[in-house]
């Protein structure tokens, strides 16, 4: 057999949740969404795919790392959010939108990204920021 294939069957089996589904849901159940958005994400915990002889459970792998990411840094991703609002009315703006957005779409995201990481991570990250800066004056 090819080894290629080997090794990506054994690649995709360590893919696994950590969570169970139960867990997953119990998780969804304290966040802060509507219930048709919280139907949603546990709707897509139910997709998955077939890859050769393995079945791997996307949707399940996904919404746990939605909730995860989403419950450690909560300002992170509503920056992130908001770095997306400002893309996309950037890109509607008629003519130069495109290369407005194209441009200034990852100086923004990079920017709002940045102030909800601040804000989640407090002075730990600005601390260290600063000291890095005071190495190489």
């Amino acid at each position: 057999m090819d080894t290629t294939f080997m090794e990506e069957k054994a690649f995709l089996l360590k893919i696994k949740p950590e969570a169970s589904r139960d867990e997953v849901f119990q998780k969804l159940k304290t966040l802060n969404l509507t219930k048709e958005e919280k139907a949603a994400l546990f709707q897509l915990s139910f997709q998955k795919r077939n890859v050769g002889p393995v079945v791997v459970r996307v949707g399940l792998w996904l919404v746990e790392t939605i909730v995860n990411i989403a419950g450690r840094f909560p300002m992170t991703c509503a920056g992130a959010v908001v770095g997306l609002v400002i893309f996309f009315l950037l890109s509607s703006i008629w003519g130069i939108g495109s290369l407005l957005a194209s441009l200034a779409a990852p100086i923004i995201a990079l920017i709002t990204m940045g102030l909800g990481l601040f804000n989640d991570l407090g002075f730990q990250v600005q601390t260290m920021v600063y000291e890095t800066a005071r190495r190489y004056r």
